[in-house]
């Protein structure tokens, strides 16, 4: 686990084993150099030397934050939703042009960069 930049989930781990996690992942809660701790709903094992563990639970978050993705708001989803419906073979781009204009322009959650703020 020292070697690993943001600690390790079960399915990483299983990887490098050749194992299925459910295979061993019961026997890691008692292993004294692991840290396990949960964010956001998954375990996550990290090297228990206290300098350690801190640099890859902050490198761990940092990373799951990169990755997030905000949902759209229902509004949102459903005026994208009808756009798409009405024209099917649209681009992102061109539905949040549509969008954007007309009636819909101050739509909460539409920007002005080519889609959705809230899609990236």
């Amino acid at each position: 686990m020292i070697s690993s930049a943001i600690g390790l989930i079960a399915s990483e781990i299983g990887r490098l084993l050749g194992l299925l996690p459910r295979s061993f992942l019961s026997h890691f809660r008692n292993i004294p150099d692991l840290a396990r701790e949960r964010l956001e709903a998954r375990f996550i094992y990290f090297c228990d030397e206290q300098a350690v563990f801190q640099e890859q639970k902050q490198s761990r978050e940092q990373a799951m934050q990169k990755l997030r993705i905000e949902i759209p708001s229902d509004t949102v989803a459903v005026f994208v939703f009808a756009d798409l419906i009405k024209h099917p073979d649209s681009t992102m781009k061109a539905c949040s042009r549509r969008l954007r204009g007309g009636k819909h322009r101050y739509l909460p959650g539409v920007d002005q960069k080519g889609f959705l703020n809230t899609m990236g």
